[in-house]
């Protein structure tokens, strides 16, 4: 992230970046970045790439977007919908409030972000946040990722 917060946030392209990955397809966080601020226009550093946005870069890149819904409210994304998603072998990417994730990430002035959860461990859900050096394979309770997805500003987004 921009220590001094004069660019765009980068949370939405990275965590798009890794799912894309996932499947075998490569590409750069600078250039994701670039193509979102091409089609959506730069966004501010306290607010999150709009998910339309993600999604459109990942269809160019061969993904299909599944979930109950795509726009502002979700559709109802819960950690539970998640792991039947995860299950199949689909990561989910969504938005959360950091600052409920862990008690090391208290700072509540934190902009909302986006990180993909890719497994479960019983009540535990796994998830990658682009944003932090030591961000891969944390863990959250299942019940503790739903408040900081439903607290997030543009609450259960996900795709």
């Amino acid at each position: 992230m921009d220590p001094v917060r004069t660019a765009p946030t980068t949370d939405g392209v990275a965590a798009l970046g890794m799912i894309l990955e996932s499947y075998g397809v490569s590409v750069a966080t600078a250039d994701l970045q670039a193509l979102a601020e091409r089609w959506q226009g730069k966004w501010g550093t306290a607010e999150p790439v709009r998910l339309e946005t993600l999604v459109r870069i990942g269809e160019r890149g061969s993904l299909h977007p599944i979930g109950p819904g795509l726009g502002q409210g979700g559709g109802g994304w819960s950690a539970g919908l998640a792991r039947d998603h995860i299950r199949r072998g689909y990561p989910v990417l969504g938005l959360f409030r950091p600052s409920l994730l862990t008690a090391d990430q208290a700072d509540g002035d934190q902009p909302d972000r986006y990180m993909v959860l890719m497994g479960f461990e019983g009540d535990y859900m796994l998830y990658h946040d682009p944003a932090v050096p030591d961000g891969a394979e944390r863990r959250i309770h299942a019940n503790e990722l739903d408040r900081a997805r439903a607290d997030a500003s543009l609450s259960r987004i996900g795709v």
